[in-house]
């Protein structure tokens, strides 16, 4: 066993190297010019497929942060507001992050609701802060088990009847005290 190893060890630097067949002295002129050549294009190759994989990264790269944000956004879970009072307290609470100087938009967004559901139920809110005593007699005579659109329809008709409460809210939305919503 001895002699095989002893053998085996002799005749590994015996063994030539391999040899690309460009580096054959054989042709030495002709082999030349092909070889720029060839190593010209296969660079040019290379480097289009390096701005490929750089491309797909890329798009891979915002594809996973578009994701990341949208898991982000939707970790809160709002209660639906089914009664009046829960509608002046969703507003007052979005008047205080407002005031605080962010935009309307920033407002609606971080209280994590949507501007037309504000839009749409502002009126009830509007009359609560600005004529408290005609919020009361709406609420009242109406009764809880009234829908909110239907409560929302009769303050807005309140406010347009009467002129002082119509300006007295338009001057508060002036001054800050509510949001400035306009309404077409």
């Amino acid at each position: 066993m001895d002699s095989l190893a002893d053998k085996s060890k002799q005749k590994a630097p015996d063994i030539p190297k391999r040899k690309n067949i460009s580096e054959e002295p054989s042709e030495s002129g002709s082999s030349d010019s092909s070889e720029s050549s060839d190593s010209d294009s296969s660079s040019s190759d290379s480097t289009r497929e390096r701005k490929k994989r750089k491309k797909g990264k890329a798009r891979k790269m915002k594809k996973r942060g578009k994701k990341h944000k949208k898991s982000k956004q939707r970790t809160q879970f709002w209660q639906r507001v089914a009664e009046p009072w829960q509608v002046v307290k969703r507003y007052k609470s979005v008047l205080e992050i407002f005031k605080r100087g962010n935009s309307m938009a920033d407002s609606f967004r971080k209280y994590g609701v949507d501007r037309n559901t504000i839009v749409q139920s502002a009126a009830i809110a509007e009359l609560a802060i600005a004529a408290p005593n005609k919020y009361s007699e709406i609420v009242d005579m109406l009764g809880k088990r009234e829908k909110l659109s239907s409560i929302t329809l009769k303050c807005q008709e309140v406010i347009m009847l009467d002129e002082n409460i119509a300006h007295k809210i338009h001057t508060m939305k002036n001054d800050g005290m509510l949001l400035p919503i306009k309404k077409d």
